[in-house]
């Protein structure tokens, strides 16, 4: 059910990708520390 609205969100807002790949990044340079 969840892999379904991901994969519609990520159709709809292609957008969103780049924010989770930020925040990604973010927690990795959170974990670095």
């Amino acid at each position: 059910m969840i892999l379904v609205l991901l994969y519609f969100l990520l159709h709809r807002l292609p957008l969103l990708m780049v924010i989770v790949n930020h925040y990604m990044d973010h927690l990795h340079t959170l974990n670095y520390n």
